[in-house]
């Protein structure tokens, strides 16, 4: 089976098993965009309460595909500077490329947009609605910032 068949199937499985959820309120304690986040504070709540929910997205992955958001080491290892696993995105973006978000697959997937993510079928997280305004903006200014593990 070829490597982008597996890339998709891996995708769709996901997408099953990630379908009924249903974005967390928690997920938008971020009511306005913050400048300098934190990762610890206001990053890693975010990933834990939207991506690793159900314990079918996010969540100690069985392989390197994709990033484990449950432990926040971990997830910074494996975001910052860690090269994007899919067919739809080079090595030119790895997950997260401090201080570019633009450049950065972990931030581009976010969008409603499938020319914004690269061609990247799903938007993320894999909820009924996107994440909030300010939340995605924290993101943002996080990796544009350096992607600091603070």
């Amino acid at each position: 089976m070829s490597a982008r068949r597996l890339a998709v199937l891996a995708a769709l499985t996901a997408l099953v098993a990630c379908s009924d959820l249903h974005l967390n309120p928690a997920s938008s304690f971020i009511q306005t965009p913050i400048a300098d986040p934190s990762f610890a504070f206001d990053i890693m709540p975010v990933l834990s309460q939207t991506c690793a929910t159900s314990h079918a997205c996010h969540l100690a992955p069985p392989d390197t595909t994709r990033p484990d958001f449950e432990n926040d080491s971990i997830a910074y290892a494996q975001l910052v500077n860690h090269p994007t696993h899919t067919p739809f995105a080079s090595a030119a973006y790895p997950r997260v490329k401090p201080g570019f978000a633009d450049s950065s697959f972990f931030w581009l997937v976010l969008h409603d947009t499938a020319s914004i993510r690269l061609g990247y079928p799903y938007r993320m997280p894999l909820t009924r609605y996107a994440l909030p305004f300010p939340t995605t903006e924290t993101i943002k200014n996080w990796i544009n910032m350096g992607a600091k593990n603070n």
